[in-house]
């Protein structure tokens, strides 16, 4: 499997050239601290949840030849490589084996993204649909791609029930 490009792009150096001090500082102690609950590389693409007052969604991907991010965080928000993302690169780069893509800890087994398809695989439809319906309140994006198929299914079907 070929390295990650973020491989090479998010190095501490980098990490604390796109943090200002305090980010830096306070997303160290959250890494060392275990807040970041969650990490799966998939692709080009690194998503993690970090504890805070609240949890909070971090992405980071390279573009361009450079690192890009994102975090559902007030300061994440105003577009600033806020603690989370900080916490979140940290705990990435920290990994000896950033090709394994880790999720959720389960004891000392790092779950994978091909563990999650596997549980995935294995639901009913109603689990899944249920998991999806949960997730769709609380993600604008989400809930707009399904409506949009649904609207799209919907028309093909009135479509196919009014025939020739």
């Amino acid at each position: 499997m070929a390295a990650s490009p973020l491989g090479k792009l998010l190095t501490l150096r980098a990490i604390k050239d796109l943090a200002d001090d305090r980010s830096f500082s306070r997303g160290a102690e959250y890494q060392a601290s275990g807040q970041v609950t969650s990490i799966a590389e998939h692709g080009n693409l690194i998503v993690a949840e970090v504890q805070g007052s609240r949890d909070y969604r971090v992405k980071l991907w390279a573009k361009g030849g450079r690192i890009d991010y994102a975090c559902d965080c007030p300061v994440g928000a105003e577009g600033d490589f806020c603690k989370h993302c900080v916490a979140a690169a940290l705990e990435w780069s920290a990994r000896p084996d950033k090709d394994a893509r880790p999720g959720k800890r389960a004891g000392n087994h790092p779950v994978t993204i091909e563990d999650a398809r596997d549980y995935l695989t294995r639901q009913d439809k109603t689990a899944l649909v249920g998991l999806l319906m949960e997730r769709m309140l609380e993600d604008d994006e989400l809930r707009e791609r399904v409506f949009q198929r649904a609207s799209r299914q919907a028309r093909k079907k009135r479509r196919e029930l009014a025939g020739p």
